[in-house]
């Protein structure tokens, strides 16, 4: 159960305690490049701890130096599983300050979590205003534009105030939240300035996509049919990082894009 709180104070800490929330299903290939970008994370190693759940039965529970993976069987709705992934953060680490949303898919760069953090300690919500994008094929850089729910971070306080993710079935849930993310805090910030995007937005990963489910934003029964738009995949066992060349070449090289923040 998540317990509501009062409206916290600003953060004292130099590098607060951040957790990142990372669901995944049959995407093997994907969270071993999601683990190394949280690998290569320039913020500091103590004062982070990503926690993944899997439902696809790919992985089984394990450790990692600042990592834990949880294999849990499917839960009735995709905000059940991210509720249940941010219990189970705030069990693990009662004294942790803000959480991040970490989507498997997406290329987090080096100084993602950095960002959050510092925002997050003037802030109760960061929310970017630009974010990378590859949808056309090359990169592009993008309004935020109330999209992008995997880009975001917010304190323990404001997330344990609102009661977590909105229980819905709705392919909204997403949007759901950031609104009432927005509502409720007390105050917004935005992680980096417009031409230093440290978040891309990954749809061109030949894998399915939660999207691929979604026939709109009422839609109810899109979570239903990921089962038979996922692609089966082996049981891996063991989680090790391994990142995609494309994204060796997006860290160790300046990054151009194309803008389209119209």
């Amino acid at each position: 159960m998540i317990f509501l709180s009062q409206k916290g104070t600003k953060m004292t800490k130099e590098s607060p305690f951040v957790v990142a929330l990372c669901p995944t299903y049959r995407h093997p290939d994907l969270l071993a490049n999601s683990l190394a970008l949280w690998d290569h994370q320039d913020y500091p190693v103590h004062s982070r701890h990503l926690v993944i759940a899997d439902s696809g039965d790919t992985f089984r529970t394990q450790e990692g130096k600042n990592w834990s993976l949880f294999n849990i069987p499917r839960p009735p709705t995709f905000t059940q599983k991210y509720n249940w992934i941010l219990n189970r953060a705030i069990e693990m680490f009662s004294y942790v300050d803000a959480f991040l949303v970490w989507e498997d898919d997406d290329i987090y760069l080096p100084g993602y979590v950095n960002a959050h953090a510092q925002t997050l300690k003037e802030h109760e919500y960061s929310c970017p205003q630009y974010v990378l994008s590859d949808y056309p094929g090359h990169l592009i850089r993008e309004r935020e534009g109330g999209r992008f729910h995997s880009s975001i971070g917010f304190t323990k306080g404001l997330i344990t105030r609102i009661g977590g993710w909105v229980e819905t079935k709705r392919a909204d849930f997403d949007q759901q939240l950031k609104r009432k993310l927005r509502r409720e805090a007390t105050s917004v910030g935005c992680p980096w300035g417009e031409n230093t995007p440290q978040f891309i937005y990954h749809w061109r990963t030949q894998e399915s996509h939660t999207q691929n489910c979604m026939k709109g934003a009422d839609d109810e029964s899109w979570y239903d049919r990921c089962p038979d738009r996922y692609r089966e995949v082996d049981h891996v066992g063991d989680l090790a990082p391994r990142m995609q060349k494309k994204v060796i070449n997006w860290i160790n090289n300046p990054i151009t894009y194309e803008d389209h923040a119209k």
